[in-house]
């Protein structure tokens, strides 16, 4: 159902919008959360009313909460939180209702805006969720999910260049991220296919080259935009760049626009002698540009794989040498960016992982331990190092890496969901069976389709040892002995 306008609204819930808004200028701002909510609850599309609610929760909170609430809302919303995404499954307009009796009470709760954005999104309220995931945004601007559901949302309501603005920045802090590179990829076109005017030719009788100064560019401009381009599109664009090349050959825009062309046209030779040649300009300082051609040459190796015959007898052992070369040349690679950027902590966190897949325990915590002081990966770094003391049976360090990963993460998001579930396996590895429930218990009561933690709980409470029957079993064994003693005493056996 489309989002619709307070005039829209029937005229019995139409004046109680307008009460509300009464009530607000009066600053009687329970009242109007009151009413609002009435309004929502019959008429949830009406973003009007929602965008008055979140005003009138904002306004009555005051902002008198601390960072650490703010992030995780009250305890007492936990319960509603939980309801709220079991109904985003079958019912995101009763998801709605429940996270903004969340909101009402902590108008700042990042889990409640998500979860109302996801509902908005499964709705089709995508203001609504840019709404929710605004304020999320501002509270955690370097979340990449943030992020995306907020760029995905904004692209919804035609607002794509604040979505590109805002992909430009996770990108920054995310760097080499496929999911937020592919975003910010597609929401550029998207921006640039609206100044194009080619959304015009959905809107009107045009067509294409209607909008267009003459055929030339329209034949250029069409190359540019094709996914997949044919090699002729490819020998025109490749043609065009060479000759702007000859004028102005310093112009390494244009060589990189050749190079990504190559890139894209599998033409990994070509593209790489042009990647190379433009991380050469500047002696090597550009981190970005070897990240590339790690890229290119690792995309070779894929494109080897591709071309090997799966019927042919030695199709296995290619397949593995090819996987072989592949494994030493990330390693080798690693090693050698690592050195020659060694204060990108990024890179140590990646050369840590190579020395922990290579079973290499010693040389990875050197490298985990380095990585912390990035904070962006951090609490990456600490999951790894935590992981290599474990594998070492220093449990104790393993636990007191993970708990102090646990005590930063203050959003209660899939990375902290892993952390306390690394951290459950490490207590029972170290016999504290009680205290690893706990940890998967913390999971299961948001997410209880994550891994297994609703079949280590399931058997936790069916376990007829578990600490739940144990204490049932206890008080009627005490009130067993306190009626005995009753009796034997009223027989005179005590006197």
């Amino acid at each position: 159902m489309p989002e619709t306008k307070a005039n829209a609204l029937p005229p019995q819930l139409r004046e109680q919008f307008d009460k509300a808004k009464q009530a607000f200028n009066r600053n009687n701002l329970d009242y109007a959360v009151t009413l609002l909510e009435n309004v929502l609850r019959q008429k949830p599309s009406c973003y009007e009313a929602r965008e008055a609610l979140r005003a009138s929760q904002v306004k009555r909170h005051g902002g008198k909460k601390g960072f650490l609430k703010k992030m995780l809302g009250t305890a007492s919303g936990s319960s509603t939180l939980a309801k709220a995404q079991i109904a985003l499954r079958t019912n995101p307009v009763e998801a709605l209702a429940a996270c903004e009796s969340i909101l009402s009470s902590d108008p700042n709760s990042v889990l409640a805006h998500k979860t109302l954005a996801q509902a908005a999104m499964a709705c089709e309220f995508p203001r609504t969720a840019v709404l929710s995931l605004e304020i999320a945004y501002r509270s955690l601007p370097l979340d990449k999910d943030t992020a995306l559901r907020l760029s995905e949302a904004l692209i919804a309501t035609g607002n794509t260049p604040r979505a590109e603005d805002i992909l430009k920045k996770s990108a920054a802090e995310h760097r080499n991220d496929p999911e937020v590179l592919q975003a910010l990829k597609d929401a550029t076109a998207k921006r640039t296919l609206g100044e194009g005017g080619y959304e015009k030719i959905t809107e009107s009788a045009g067509s294409f080259r209607d909008i267009l100064k003459d055929e030339e560019e329209a034949v250029r401009l069409e190359d540019q935009d094709k996914q997949v381009k044919s090699e002729s599109s490819i020998q025109r664009l490749a043609e065009e760049y060479k000759r702007k090349l000859a004028n102005d050959p310093e112009d390494l825009k244009l060589v990189h626009q050749l190079a990504d062309l190559y890139r894209k046209a599998g033409d990994f030779q070509q593209a790489l002698s042009l990647f190379e040649q433009l991380a050469a300009s500047d002696q090597g300082a550009n981190l970005d540009l070897h990240q590339v051609i790690t890229e290119l040459k690792l995309e070779q190796f894929d494109a080897d794989i591709a071309q090997l015959d799966p019927a042919s007898d030695t199709y296995e052992a290619e397949y593995q040498e090819i996987l072989r070369c592949k494994e030493a040349f990330e390693f080798e690679n690693c090693m050698a960016l690592a050195s020659r950027f060694p204060t990108d902590l990024s890179l140590r966190l990646k050369l840590g992982q190579h020395f922990l897949k290579q079973g290499k325990l010693t040389k990875a915590i050197k490298e985990f331990q380095r990585a912390q002081g990035n904070a962006h990966i951090k609490t990456h770094a600490q999951r790894l190092l935590a992981e290599c003391f474990s594998r070492r049976s220093m449990l104790d360090l393993a636990e007191r890496t993970l708990k102090s990963a646990i005590k930063e993460k203050a959003m209660f998001d899939d990375e902290k969901k892993e952390l306390l579930y690394d951290l459950g396996i490490v207590l029972e590895k170290s016999a504290k069976g009680g205290e690893a429930i706990e940890q998967f218990k913390l999971i299961f009561e948001v997410d209880i389709d994550f891994k297994d933690v609703a079949e280590r709980v399931d058997r936790y409470y069916s376990n007829p040892w578990g600490a739940a029957t144990l204490l049932g079993r206890w008080n009627a064994v005490t009130s067993l002995s306190l009626w005995l003693w009753e009796t034997r005493k009223n027989d005179g056996d005590f006197l």
